[in-house]
């Protein structure tokens, strides 16, 4: 049923397994974790949020379903990535071992948005994750504008505890991702063409700008009021009286 063709069947398939897992049959669903995690390539958003809501209900088996949520990381809509993290920590038995596993995959994996994922984990850790210090300091000089910004603000979540709450809303108010198949520089380009495109207008404006200046000066000009001469002080006319 995750492979039919019907989007709103396969939904269902996987809520029906959520339920199964937060049941007896947890142990089930625990075996096909694997195959769970191969069916988060979906193309529809919805099934690969209830794959990663079954996921997250295993927690009798936690290590299978955190491998297998960590592709959902790096998930090309935002809300699935954070249903991910939210599932992630929710699973973590020992959240020592968690912020290692992260430390790893911000270190090794090669998928941008994943790494994105795991720093967001991190932060949401704080001081639990002290041990993961070491490779958020080197992802700080990550070839990935994204995965500095995380790792930055990952750091800030384990150093100031008092500022933790402050430092995840930031994030999520910064969690941009872009859309599957562009990259940030296509991004920037995209918007240096905007601004090109804006200064052309702005040139074609002064241009009519001018050309409006010249047919105005053929045009007959109306006589320009006089101005008050300010500071001055109007002269008083002396009143001469005649003697009689």
């Amino acid at each position: 049923m995750l492979r039919h063709e019907d989007p709103a069947l396969r939904v269902a398939a996987a809520r029906g397994l959520a339920e199964l897992a937060r049941g007896e049959d947890s142990k089930a669903v625990a075996k096909a974790s694997k195959k769970l995690g191969e069916a988060l390539d979906d193309e529809d958003a919805g099934v690969r949020a209830a794959l990663v809501e079954t996921l997250g209900a295993l927690k009798g088996y936690p290590l299978r379903a955190e491998e297998a949520l960590i592709p959902a990381l790096g998930d090309s809509d935002p809300r699935v990535g954070l249903a991910a993290v939210m599932a992630m920590l929710d699973l973590a038995k020992d959240k020592g071992k968690l912020a290692g596993r992260m430390a790893e995959v911000v270190a090794q994996d090669e998928r941008e948005f994943v790494r994105v994922g795991a720093c967001m984990v991190l932060m949401h850790l704080g001081q639990d994750a002290r041990a993961s210090v070491p490779a958020l300091l080197e992802a700080i000089e990550d070839a990935s504008t994204e995965v500095r910004e995380y790792a930055h603000l990952a750091l800030q979540g384990i150093r100031t505890p008092s500022m933790r709450v402050e430092v995840i809303r930031t994030a999520s108010m910064r969690l941009q991702v872009l859309p599957e198949g562009q990259s940030e520089s296509e991004d920037e380009d995209e918007s240096e063409e905007d601004l090109s495109d804006e200064s052309e207008v702005d040139e074609d404006d002064e241009d009519e700008d001018e050309e409006d200046d010249d047919e105005s000066d053929e045009r007959p000009r109306a006589p320009k009021a006089r101005k008050k001469r300010r500071g001055v002080a109007p002269r008083k006319r002396r009143r001469i009286r005649r003697r009689r």
